[in-house]
């Protein structure tokens, strides 16, 4: 891990391709999957969808997790729908941040007789459908979202059982 390997490439009709490689270790080699993963899948809801639906997928839920959410959501809210995948999140602490941020609905709509486009007030708020994927790889604090998704009445949840992580009375 760490090192520079010189993969040389002989192609058939003789020419040599030599490229100078750094190796990877295995943990950031699945951060890399993931990441492409979700990002595959929000492409093809973007296909599919037309542009209507956004796609984010939480990975895990700590305090560097809810600030990639927000740079995601902020070009995301005035989709007609938005799917939170939950899947595999193995957990953190941020689903009060997060649950609140998802209970804002747009009250106002302000305009002056110079603005060519209403702004929803509070800015950034989403009206749209909530979907939320979860499956038996959500953990912990994703659980606690989903969990607080169905109770506030946010969204729907999609998928199988969670891994029984926490309890709820």
């Amino acid at each position: 891990v760490g090192q520079t390997v010189i993969l040389k490439v002989e192609k058939p009709d003789g020419q040599t391709y030599v490229n100078h490689v750094r190796t990877i270790g295995a943990g950031y080699e699945t951060w890399l999957r993931q990441k492409a993963w979700a990002a595959d899948n929000a492409a093809l809801v973007e296909e599919v969808s037309g542009g209507r639906v956004g796609y984010i997928h939480l990975q895990s839920s700590y305090e560097a997790d809810f600030s990639g959410f927000v740079r995601q959501y902020l070009h995301l809210h005035r989709r007609e729908a938005l799917i939170l995948d939950l899947r595999g999140n193995n957990g953190g602490n941020i689903d009060p941040w997060l649950l609140h941020f998802l209970q804002r609905r747009t009250w106002l709509y302000i305009a002056d007789r110079y603005d060519a486009k209403a702004l929803k007030h509070p800015q950034g708020s989403f009206d749209g459908e909530l979907i939320a994927l979860v499956d038996g790889d959500t953990y912990s604090d994703g659980e606690l979202i989903a969990e607080g998704i169905r109770r506030l009445g946010l969204g729907t949840l999609v998928g199988t059982r969670t891994s029984g992580a926490g309890k709820w009375v």
